[in-house]
């Protein structure tokens, strides 16, 4: 399941990639470079959220 920061997330690289004329395989499918690619920098948001939230933890435990 993924939260309301990763769909607006997920949501603008789909909106990017619509927009920069990304095109899709002749079966209509994602190629498998971009959906590795997709699912690192989601990898990296989530990690980026994390520390943001443990950053804030550890300034409130002080």
């Amino acid at each position: 399941m993924i939260g309301p920061a990763e769909q607006v997330f997920l949501s603008n690289e789909l909106h990017d990639m619509k927009h920069s004329g990304e095109s899709l395989n002749t079966d209509g499918s994602r190629s498998y470079d971009f959906v590795q690619g997709l699912h690192l920098k989601m990898l990296y948001h989530r990690a980026r959220l994390a520390a943001r939230s443990l950053s804030v933890l550890l300034r409130c435990a002080q």
